[in-house]
């Protein structure tokens, strides 16, 4: 792991003109804050690659590449979260160049490594901070996590994904749901009706007759008929 830069002497290269150079350090992004919760970076230390070139009329044209893990809890879930985003931006400081060719990172050939870094951080990360893209959230009926939508035209009590808070209402056509939840319920039961244990955490599941427990069903259960 490269050696922890804040500052960063763009001077000490002697770089000419036309010349580059390409090297690997070690920059602190700090934590950041979203919603009242506190999200740390890891790795706390990140290796960065800088490249750095030296302008015909003078300044620097210069680079800057990492990728790093935001820790925290998720927004929609609140399960814990660390998605990891990849960092590559650009700055070119000319002196006397206007505020356009001019950096707010660069002062007397001194780069603020690290306060480049955090800001370039801050934008790239996304809006909201999930578990996995396809996070549904938590079930506003119930409360438990492992929410699936009812089918499209029906209904299976376990309310509507819309009052989720901050989080759209996903859509599924009936084919595109999973045909049995995390713990094992079926989406429909062996006789044809829709299993209202489907997507609940356990201890919300409910006995349904004629099975009792809905989990591990499977069409062989179906019951036999009367004769």
């Amino acid at each position: 792991m490269a050696a922890p830069t804040d500052i960063f002497d763009l001077g000490r290269l002697r770089l000419s003109s036309g010349e580059g150079r390409r090297l690997t350090l070690g920059v602190r992004l700090g934590d950041f804050d979203f919603g009242g919760e506190r999200y740390a970076v890891e790795p706390p230390l990140v290796d960065a690659t800088l490249d750095i070139s030296r302008m015909t009329a003078g300044g620097y044209a210069l680079r800057l590449r990492f990728d790093a893990g935001l820790t925290g809890p998720c927004m929609r879930c609140l399960e814990p979260a660390a998605p990891v985003t990849e960092v590559d931006v650009r700055e070119v400081h000319q002196p006397r160049g206007g505020e356009e060719l001019t950096s707010p990172y660069v002062h007397d050939d001194e780069l603020d490594l690290q306060a480049w870094a955090h800001d370039a951080y801050a934008l790239a990360v996304p809006a909201k901070v999930v578990c996995t893209p396809e996070c549904a959230g938590l079930c506003p009926e119930c409360g438990g996590r492992g929410f699936y939508p009812p089918s499209v035209g029906g209904t299976s009590g376990q309310g509507d994904t819309a009052s989720i808070a901050g989080a759209p209402p996903p859509v599924l056509e009936q084919a595109d749901q999973p045909e049995v939840d995390a713990w094992g319920d079926p989406r429909v039961l062996p006789d044809g009706r829709e299993n209202p244990n489907f997507g609940r955490m356990p201890q919300y599941k409910v006995p349904i007759e004629p099975y009792g427990r809905t989990a591990g069903l499977t069409a062989l259960d179906a019951p036999a008929e009367a004769a």
